[in-house]
């Protein structure tokens, strides 16, 4: 059976460490790999005029962002498998529920920090590697 591997980005710097090192794990053990994206939607949006719309946009950017990355991955590694996943809600409770519930993964590879942190470790990753149903591979 094939291993699946999560990878959660977040639009940090970070991001292209975490593909390259997810794409190396899934190289070495032939794991298939779910490009993994969350549009956080913080509360003072839905008072915003125009909120669907926003929130439409942004949806469809970052879709196109991940059919962009999966394509690029592909041409690059034929052989590997990966597909992405995009999802609106809490980062944490979105990740933990997907790789518990929606798809069972093997291994979730996301990094240290995410987009707006500076801390030694965010707070996304501290939740998962905590809670998450399976292995965290947290790359610096």
């Amino acid at each position: 059976m094939t291993a699946v591997y999560l990878v959660a980005l977040d639009g940090s710097q970070q991001a292209d460490k975490v593909v390259r090192k997810a794409v190396a794990e899934a190289q070495r053990s032939r794991a298939r790999l779910i490009l993994f994206r969350v549009l956080e939607t913080p509360d003072y949006l839905f008072e915003v005029t125009g909120y669907p719309k926003i929130i439409q946009k942004t949806r469809d950017f970052l879709e196109e962002a991940l059919a962009d990355l999966q394509q690029e991955l592909k041409q690059q590694y034929p052989e590997l498998e990966v597909s992405y996943y995009l999802q609106e809600g809490k980062p944490t409770r979105c990740i933990q529920q997907f790789a518990a519930d929606v798809e069972p993964v093997d291994r979730i590879i996301m990094g240290i920090t995410g987009e707006s942190e500076q801390n030694l470790t965010g707070s996304t990753t501290a939740y998962i590697v905590n809670h998450a149903p399976c292995d965290v591979l947290v790359v610096k």
